[in-house]
């Protein structure tokens, strides 16, 4: 089993080094993508919320609001100071939005997450794009995405104050409401929690796969190309094949008015 196993690898390496060499197709893709690839920068800017979107390991600049820059190693994201989140939230929550104060930590809040649906809690905090709840009842808090919310229903009374989430989002994305949610990162001197209402934009290195993927793409298509040429052949040995760089198979490639006629009889020499 295992001999049989040996023979179709060796098989395969033969079959794709065949096609390689014969239609040339990935040959080409390999140096399309590698041109790309030198045409691109080494880094890129990328909105805050890219970050998740990173691999923890990966050098990242982090362009703050105020002008400042840090680098560092990404480690992931998690919880910013919730005392230091709780004195910068009371400065502002009174006036950043239009339609009145936002709810301090600790008040009653209803979720609208649509007509037919309604969550009762504590509010807690705002994180990243999402809002920190503790339901009625509940011994643990949840975290809403406020894309999921349609309205926040706070206040006491018969009028209570309602808040539109997109509003919250937008005020959340401009850096004018702070959030609980920080960015960790490894600096040459410490490990720093930044809170991500402050970051303006990161910058990740640029991912250069373009020589990868046309490789892969120029070799199914070698193989696809050799596959119809073999099977052209088996029906008809006189026809030929072509690949990317128009090669044929020799002397089976004939004209197609020659198709169907049988081959040339040997000329009968005698000898006086």
């Amino acid at each position: 089993m295992k001999r049989r196993h040996l023979l179709y690898l060796v098989a395969a390496a033969l079959g794709m080094l065949f096609s390689v060499q014969n239609t040339g197709c990935s040959l080409i893709g390999l140096g399309v993508g590698a041109i790309v690839d030198s045409n691109q920068q080494d880094r890129r800017l990328v909105g805050t919320g890219e970050v998740f979107r990173v691999t923890p390991g990966t050098l990242l600049q982090l362009s703050m609001r105020d002008g400042s820059t840090i680098r560092g190693r990404y480690l992931g994201t998690g919880p910013a100071s919730r005392e230091e989140w709780e004195k910068r939230y009371a400065a502002v929550r009174a006036t950043v939005l239009p339609e009145g104060p936002l709810p301090a930590p600790g008040d009653s809040i209803k979720v609208r997450l649509g007509r037919l649906r309604s969550l009762l809690g504590t509010f807690r905090s705002f994180g990243f794009e999402s809002l920190e709840l503790l339901p009625l009842g509940a011994s643990e808090p949840v975290d809403v995405a406020l894309g999921d919310v349609d309205q926040i229903v706070t206040g006491p009374g018969p009028t209570p104050r309602t808040l539109a989430s997109e509003s919250i989002v937008r005020a959340l994305s401009d850096g004018h409401l702070p959030c609980l949610t920080a960015v960790l990162i490894e600096t040459a001197t410490d490990t720093a929690r930044v809170a991500m209402d402050r970051i303006a934009m990161l910058s990740v290195p640029n991912a250069r796969h373009a020589a990868r993927d046309g490789f892969v793409i120029g070799l199914v298509a070698d193989v696809m190309v050799v596959a119809v040429v073999v099977s052209q052949w088996r029906s008809d040995p006189w026809l030929g094949g072509g690949g990317c760089e128009g090669s044929t198979l020799g002397p089976m490639a004939i004209s197609p008015h020659l198709r169907g006629l049988a081959p040339p009889r040997p000329l009968a020499l005698r000898h006086r």
